[in-house]
Formats: structure tokens, sequence, C-alpha cells
């Protein structure tokens, strides 16, 4: 609830309403289990599926994907001379975006030049171009090989090198996790008939509009440069056009 109507007044997206005040006070606990009423369902529905249109229209947005693609490459290429995976909590905290960019670009070592390449780039808003995308709707989870797999696949078609393509699997559930990190099944509703409450658990699959985008969120995209684009969509559609 807190970050969907901070993110939704910040960005100005109509995704993220929200009855914050609505869900809050219909909460309730029964048996150590945090429920709501039952007629704060629709609110609680609503809310889901806010947090779901925001991931595909906010937070998995291809150009905001395409800037946190080219500086997890970068920090990735420059880690074993910054050691930016490796500082105590004191260096941690004063890695801030700034530090981290000017860390980038101010660099003088040839072995960071594709790193420094591809902050200059992200500072100077020349992002990555995104030739694929597919919403994938199966439970398929791209893993690291697999995407390791699809980069040399489409440079070996397109003849462009491997360190030009960038694979991006964005991957979510689409209702929050429980505390366990397992897929919530249920939710517990209070119910109140005739002057007297009790409680139920109802299964996900019987909320209509919460079991309808239940399962995971599940979105590949293929970037790459301005210069390559045409070739890299040639061959990703080529390798991935079936793909479901």
């Amino acid at each position: 609830m807190d970050y969907l109507l901070r993110d939704g007044y910040f960005t100005g997206s109509e995704h993220a309403k929200v009855d914050h005040k609505r869900i809050t006070q219909s909460l309730s606990v029964h048996k150590k289990k945090i429920a709501l009423e039952r007629s704060a369902l629709y609110s609680f529905e609503s809310m889901m599926h806010s947090r779901y249109q925001m991931f595909k229209a906010v937070y998995f947005h291809k150009t905001v994907r395409a800037a946190e693609v080219m500086l997890i490459q970068a920090l990735k290429l420059s880690d074993e001379e910054f050691g930016f995976t490796s500082f105590n909590l004191d260096e941690y905290v004063k890695l801030t975006d700034e530090f981290i960019l000017s860390s980038l670009i101010s660099s003088t070592s040839s072995k960071l030049r594709q790193a420094k390449q591809l902050a200059e780039d992200y500072q100077n808003r020349k992002l990555l171009k995104c030739v694929f995308e597919r919403i994938l709707t199966s439970q398929t989870n791209l893993q690291k090989t697999r995407t390791d797999e699809l980069r040399l696949e489409i440079s070996k078609k397109s003849k462009i090198k491997e360190n030009e393509i960038f694979v991006d699997s964005s991957v979510t559930p689409s209702i929050p996790l429980a505390p366990s990190k397992n897929e919530s099944k249920s939710i517990v509703l209070i119910f109140n008939e005739d002057g007297k409450s009790f409680a139920k658990e109802m299964p996900i699959s019987e909320i209509p509009v919460v079991s309808a985008i239940s399962g995971f969120m599940n979105i590949l995209r293929i970037y790459t440069h301005e210069k390559y684009r045409k070739k890299v969509e040639i061959a990703a559609k080529s390798i991935l056009g079936n793909l479901k």
C-alpha cells in the first residue's frame, strides 16, 4: 500500500489507486493470521490489480528496464576493479547513484572501457533499444543459463558481438508472496452476519480478479544499441518468435 501510493504519485501513474484507509480499517487477526473483513474484499482486489498494472506499466516498463540493464552490466564489468559487492556496511551506504556513476565515468582503466561507456550513455540518456518483447503466459522462469544461451544464439544469428546484446527476463509473482516466500494460496476473511462474526479461509482461486492474475508475470526482452537494432531484431524474432 505504501510503495504503490508513493510511486503512483511520483510517476503520475493512474494505475496506483489504493483505498488504503478502507483496507487498514478492515484488518483483523484470526489465529495469528492477518484477516480482512469480507466487506473490504473489493478494495483488496483493486489493490492487487493496481500492483499488477504498476509492474507492467512502470516497474517493468521497457525504458526503465533498459536503464537497469545498463547499470547492472556496468556494475558487473567493474566489480573486480571497484569491489562493489565486497564493501563493508559503512562503505556500502555510500554507494549512491552519483558515487557509482562518477567512479565509472572518471575511470581511466582500459579494462573498464565498456562499463564506462554504459555509464556515460546512461547519464546522457542514450539508452539501449528494445528489439523484442514477449509477456510469457506459461510458468516458465528463464534461468540465467537459458538467458546466456539466448544471448549466444542471437549473437551467432545476427553476427553481432555477444557483449552488445542484452537479454532481460523480468519476473515477479503477480500477487505478493507470503512471509514464508511461498505463493499466497488463500486469504482469511471475517464475515459479519446477523450480529455474529466468523472467519473463513478463502482460496485465491475463488476471488475472481485476484485469481485471474495469480501466478508469475514474466516479461522477456532483448536489448541492443541503436546501430545494431535491425540485425538483432531479425535474429531475435527468428529464434524467439514462437515463444509462449
